[in-house]
């Protein structure tokens, strides 16, 4: 489904898009491309004479080591682009830092990432994830990232080889698939980091403008946001209980050699009025 309508569009674009702005049109087109319930809103959101548009996206990163920023590996690539830290600060969550990204071109949204360090966790949880990230595969090399910066110099190859590059940063798992109880032992102590080991570096969370002339808004809220969350693991009531929409989606296991899945709440689309 094309997405383009949910950003908004800069006066004067180039004769080419830009490295940020063909990023997040493909992260927000493969994050609602999951589940039926989005493509539901979004058709509504097409329909509407001044649709929602996306505001932020929000992402979740776990330091590994003291020396090296968990959220490395996504920020090389926005800032490459372009996007520039404006403030960063103290979570409600124990020991989580979060980092505030802004872009000074029309139309892209802000990025929020929220950052724990591991040595944070018990010692449990601390040994599963290590043990995890043994299997994690290598980042983005200096050399894609310089090119990624020098976008604009870039032949239409080269531009289309970064940008698959950097899609799949986000998109496939950097480590191998979780096991059943390494997952629920994490979310145990933390579901924001049960998610990232779930999904990677998808954004967690995207957030909308309020679109206008729906109607009836508490009707439409109603329809496409107030549900009744299935919760059959009991371990995500708390984190998402005050979203506007959680939707599990299933997610592959490790099992014994074999891979299964587990249903975990995925979908996380926060209406702002």
């Amino acid at each position: 489904m094309d997405t383009t309508f949910l950003f908004e569009s800069p006066p004067d674009s180039p004769s080419f898009e830009t490295f940020p702005t063909l990023l997040c049109r493909n992260l927000v087109k493969e994050y609602v491309s999951v589940l039926p319930e989005v493509h539901s809103f979004l058709e509504t959101m097409a329909g509407q004479q001044k649709p929602a548009k996306v505001k932020s996206l929000h992402f979740q990163a776990l330091q590994f080591t003291p020396s090296l920023p968990g959220s490395a590996p996504i920020r090389g690539l926005w800032e490459a682009g372009g996007y520039r830290l404006t403030a960063a600060y103290q979570t409600s969550i124990a020991y989580q830092t979060g980092y505030h990204f802004h872009l000074e071109e029309a139309g892209l949204p802000d990025l929020y990432i929220s950052e724990r360090p591991a040595w944070s966790l018990p010692f449990r949880q601390r040994r599963l994830v290590e043990r995890l990230l043994r299997t994690k595969r290598r980042e983005l090399k200096n050399a894609a990232l310089q090119g990624i910066s020098a976008w604009q110099e870039q032949t239409e190859a080269a531009r289309d080889s970064l940008l698959r590059q950097a899609i799949k940063t986000f998109t496939s798992l950097p480590w191998r698939p979780v096991r059943r109880k390494e997952i629920l032992a994490i979310a145990d102590e933390d579901q924001h980091l049960a998610w990232q080991l779930l999904f990677g570096y998808r954004p967690e969370a995207i957030r909308f403008s309020f679109p206008e002339g729906v109607g009836d808004e508490q009707a439409f809220i109603q329809k496409y946001f107030l549900k009744e969350v299935p919760d059959p693991l009991e371990c995500s009531k708390k984190l998402w209980a005050s979203e506007l929409c959680s939707v599990p989606a299933p997610v592959r296991l490790a099992q014994g050699g074999k891979t299964g899945t587990i249903e975990w709440p995925y979908t996380r689309l926060i209406l702002e009025k």
